[in-house]
């Protein structure tokens, strides 16, 4: 089974930089501390930007019906995603890099490790960045849906019943 280890990302949304370990066997509440506008406490705090770093990084998509670009900091021109993904019992390390330019195409890479040596065959290696986005889910073993309306919970993806 493969779990979520590391979230680190480049001038996404309001983070100039953003780096996060997760703890594994825990549920994490996720609380914002706004601390550049104190009127507004938890508004504006990044908690919807983690959930999207996560979504763009397994899905190269927001979770928002929005552009790519649009998740860009204001004061930059790329932005960078960087995942780490473990499954302990494959003794695999799954490292996802996104690339979102403002002007110009996205790129992706993935870095496949089994026993903590990196794979150097062409299993990782994808042609295009929709090859990257289906090996991604495809190797995680899921589907975008299912990621979608069962792991990551956002007010973007609610529905009422």
């Amino acid at each position: 089974m493969w779990k979520l280890k590391t979230i680190e990302a480049e001038n996404l949304c309001a983070f100039r930089s953003l780096s996060y370990m997760l703890r594994q066997g825990v549920t994490t509440l996720i609380f914002g501390d706004n601390r550049d506008n104190e009127s507004q406490q938890s508004n504006g705090a990044g908690k919807s930007a983690l959930l999207e770093c996560i979504a763009v990084g397994i899905t190269g998509s927001p979770l928002r019906k929005i552009r790519s670009e649009e998740i860009i900091n204001d004061a930059a021109e790329e932005c960078r995603i960087a995942l780490r993904f473990i499954n302990d019992s494959a003794a695999e390390e799954l490292l996802v890099n996104r690339r979102i330019p403002r002007k110009g195409a996205s790129s992706v890479s993935c870095t496949l490790y089994r026993g903590g040596k990196q794979v150097v065959t062409d299993e990782a290696v994808q042609p295009s960045v929709d090859a990257y986005n289906r090996y991604i889910l495809d190797k995680l073993g899921i589907t975008r849906d299912e990621l979608l309306n069962n792991f990551i919970l956002s007010k973007y993806r609610y529905e009422d019943f």
